[in-house]
């Protein structure tokens, strides 16, 4: 039996712990279970365990590259932007750093739909054209760990 600090010593960041957990769970538990259903619900498991541990991996990395995305989006929009548009996008842009990035963004693009009287519908695709491509950059992240 390891000591305590052997134990210590061992610790695993918490995505190496979850993906050689599934692994675990994969080549050693599941093969054994001899229930079918039970044995696929092992697997499964394995899978989530998996996926979760490219998500916690990636983490750091995927908020970074989004608090940058989001900078860049508040530049890019307050540059499209005029003193005739609507408060409201404003308000709602610059608040963009400093809230939740999904609810932010969510709000912003509300935001600017409520405003499309006084935006116009040019000036809104091109603000929705915009923000769309910061959505589609959070998607492709969450692909690195979803497929």
């Amino acid at each position: 039996m390891q000591g305590a600090a052997d134990l210590r010593s061992a610790a695993m960041e918490p995505h190496a712990l979850l993906a050689r957990l599934a692994v675990t769970i994969r080549n050693d538990i599941a093969p054994e279970v001899g229930d079918g259903f039970a044995r696929t619900q092992a697997f499964m498991a394995s899978v989530v365990l998996d996926k979760l541990a490219r998500q916690l991996e990636l983490a750091a990395d995927h908020a970074a590259l989004e608090h940058a995305e989001i900078a860049a989006l508040v530049v890019d929009l307050d540059g499209l932007l005029t003193g005739a548009d609507a408060a409201s996008v404003r308000a709602a842009v610059v608040a963009l750093p400093t809230s939740d990035p999904t609810a932010g963004l969510a709000a912003l693009v509300e935001t600017v739909h409520r405003g499309r009287p006084d935006l116009g519908d040019a000036r809104t695709d091109e603000l929705l054209s915009r923000i769309r491509t910061v959505l589609r950059s959070r998607v492709d992240r969450q692909m690195a760990y979803a497929s």
